[in-house]
């Protein structure tokens, strides 16, 4: 009893995009890792597995990381392995493949926080992080042991109740705290942190009152 007039409509059905969470260089350190992530457009109504390929040696990942079923993401962990440049390479069935740069240098061990420039009680606790070249903080891939020395009077340095000449970041951790102890008669002096894949740093001049 009624008339309906007929209507169409066009649909068009796109490739959906991976994307990887950074356009900037990633900056590591080697022997670090980031944990970066992996996505696309929609909710998975299947698992996704996508590949991860690297352009260079400079850093690692796994071969693949897969994105469950009520999921539109997943990550990736980076690691620093040699001082260069990388690009990532994600690639996936159906999907458009996305790529992100990976920066890898020479750690860092300044930034100490705690540092003091007198030393006037006992002792001061100082704490160590393991950075990237663009000093940010990030956890190391294994146990990272770091030198210390120390130039000058005064102080020492200890941890554990005990003098030290050596610190070590845990494997999976990110930083290291220690003491400077204050000796008899005061002085002044510095400290030197050093590893094969750090930057070597030395402190400013601490200066001790008997």
């Amino acid at each position: 009893s009624f008339s309906y007039t007929s209507a169409s409509t066009n649909i068009a059905v796109n490739q959906p995009n991976l994307s990887l969470s950074w356009s900037s260089p990633i900056s590591l350190g080697v022997g670090q890792y980031t944990d970066q992530g992996v996505s696309v457009p929609n909710t998975r109504l299947t698992p996704l597995e996508v590949a991860i390929a690297h352009r260079t040696t400079a850093s690692s990942s796994p071969a693949a990381v897969t994105m469950n079923i009520g999921t539109s993401s997943s990550t990736v962990r980076l690691t620093g392995v040699s001082v260069g440049a990388d690009t990532l390479v994600a690639t996936a069935a159906g999907h458009n493949s996305d790529t992100a740069p990976v920066a890898v240098g020479l750690g860092r061990l300044d930034f100490i926080s705690g540092l003091p420039t007198t030393v006037t009680t006992d002792s001061v606790l100082v704490t160590v992080f393991a950075r990237s070249p663009d000093t940010g903080v990030r956890n190391v891939l294994a146990a990272t042991t770091i030198t210390l020395a120390v130039s000058g009077t005064g102080f020492e340095l200890r941890s554990g109740g005990v003098a030290v000449s050596s610190v070590a970041i845990p494997a999976n951790g990110s930083s290291v705290s220690f003491y400077i102890r204050r000796l008899a008669g005061g002085g002044s002096g510095t400290f030197t942190l050093s590893h094969p894949d750090y930057t070597t740093y030395t402190t400013p001049t601490i200066t001790v009152n008997p």
